[in-house]
């Protein structure tokens, strides 16, 4: 998605993007999950796509109504033709804009698939204690648990302190942002190996998952019970599409076309407890990570009162009740008013990150396509990307000693040492905290430097001679533990 969103922004070698996606068809999947800064970006795409002759197709299993609203008004505005309401509440659906046919816009049901329509429960926990327990009632019956965290530093804590309790801890496994690439790629395929459709019973048997958003993210995995912090109501329902995500037979292992033996699935919420009538502190009392990641408290209440109304999440006939919940006008006005600046800070926000978007773009609907429709054009190396965050992030790369004070990167490989042994760190939270090369290795570190020419635009860091930071594989980057 990103080297397509690149064709809309000033950067070295727009044009030839722009060339390569002339009278294709594009197809974006997850098109629900950009926020404000990459929706003003893909809306400038779109109607350049569509002025080039181009057709698209966008995917998406949790869209709100708004924003199928947003999409429909694109390829209408850059066609000048009317706007049409959208009147089609139906889940799944179809959309479709055809500017070449006598019913430009169509909306069409579809039919859910067998596989796919299921009853999930939900069951609230309001703490990790409970959490903890649930996972290991789970393990004791030889099941294999996910639990889903909303921040890298809740993930820490909970594998950490789940280390206490398991009698074998080497069968919990942790996965999160925060690890070098090679790293993250074994990670990622352990994870596959022990969750994904080929696991058997017996791999799976007793293993617990620790994982931040990452989880969710195009993993083909599937969990015998399955843990949530609160999150909004699209992740969450992605994150319950791993929860028995495959048909399994009385052996766990995977067979097709059976119906599943296990128990039916449910989805444990672990969140603050649920009131009508919440303080300001709601969400961040005891969820502060959570609050300081997804912001408005107010929508995460609105999920949670639907989700709990319902006592399950049943797809497909119940989904565009639990979005809409949360997403619509109607749904915004139910916000208490406690909650409501949280909400209002929230929009500024998400305004913030739009009026970036166009400022970043290219300007060719009022200069025409040409070198004016940039005030500036950019090298690779510039601040300007598909991507919004207001954490500034630094590459940040692992340096380790060997024979006669040298440096080497710290994962050994003949093509991609530095690739492999880098992390992106914030930049306020870690990067600046962490210990700078001392002095006696800079001759090594100039050294190293001729070898690989772009590491004097990166940080290097030697995790082992760092007092206050640290980094071991199975764990990432964190604080060291401080000594009793």
């Amino acid at each position: 998605m990103d080297q397509a969103l690149l064709a809309v922004l000033p950067r070295r070698h727009q044009s030839l993007r722009l060339l390569g996606l002339n009278r294709k068809v594009l197809i974006f999947d997850e098109v629900h999950a950009a926020d404000e800064y990459m929706f003003e970006l893909l809306e400038s795409l779109l109607a350049l796509h569509l002025h080039q002759g181009g057709s698209a197709i966008l995917l998406t299993a949790t869209l709100s109504f708004k924003q199928r609203q947003r999409l429909t008004n694109i390829w209408l505005n850059t066609a000048g033709m009317p706007l049409t309401d959208l009147q089609e509440q139906a889940f799944p659906l179809a959309t479709r804009v055809n500017l070449n046919s006598e019913k430009v816009v169509l909306e069409q049901s579809l039919e859910s698939r067998s596989d796919v329509s299921r009853e999930v429960l939900v069951e609230q926990l309001t703490c990790v204690d409970e959490c903890i327990k649930i996972i290991l009632t789970a393990v004791a019956q030889n099941q294999c648990v996910v639990w889903v965290r909303n921040s890298v530093d809740d993930a820490l804590q909970a594998y950490q302190k789940l280390q206490g309790y398991l009698a074998e801890p080497q069968q919990c496994i942790l996965f999160h942002s925060r690890f070098v690439l090679a790293d993250r790629k074994h990670i990622e395929n352990q994870v596959l190996d022990t969750f994904g459709k080929t696991s058997t019973g017996e791999i799976r048997s007793g293993k617990v998952l620790i994982a931040t958003q990452v989880f969710q993210e195009s993993l083909d995995a599937d969990a015998d019970v399955m843990i949530s912090d609160i999150c909004p109501i699209d992740d969450l329902i992605q994150r319950t599409g791993r929860l028995h995500r495959h048909t399994r037979d009385a052996k766990g292992n995977y067979q097709t076309g059976i119906i599943d033996s296990r128990e039916q699935p449910k989805l444990f919420i672990h969140a603050p407890e649920y009131t009508d009538t919440p303080k300001a502190d709601w969400l961040s009392k005891s969820f502060i990570n959570t609050q300081y990641v997804y912001r408005s408290a107010g929508r995460l209440w609105l999920g949670l009162r639907k989700l709990l109304e319902f006592g399950a999440i049943r797809m497909p006939e119940q989904a565009r009740d639990l979005i809409e919940a949360v997403y619509s006008d109607e749904a915004l006005s139910q916000i208490p008013e406690c909650l409501i600046n949280q909400e209002n800070e929230l929009f500024a926000a998400e305004r913030a990150k739009a009026h970036k978007a166009k400022a970043n773009l290219l300007q060719w609907q009022q200069f025409g396509y040409c070198d004016q429709s940039a005030s500036a054009w950019h090298e690779d190396t510039t601040d300007i990307s598909t991507r919004y965050s207001d954490i500034e992030t630094v590459e940040v790369l692992l340096l380790k000693q060997v024979e006669k004070g040298n440096l080497i990167p710290w994962i050994k490989d003949d093509k991609f040492a530095v690739q492999l042994s880098t992390v992106k760190l914030s930049k306020n939270k870690y990067a600046d905290k962490l210990m700078p090369i001392p002095e006696q290795f800079q001759p090594a570190l100039e050294q190293l430097q001729q070898q690989y020419k772009y590491l004097q635009y990166m940080q290097v860091w030697l995790p082992e001679l760092d007092p206050d930071f640290t980094y071991h594989p199975a764990t990432g980057v964190s604080e060291r533990a401080s000594p009793l």
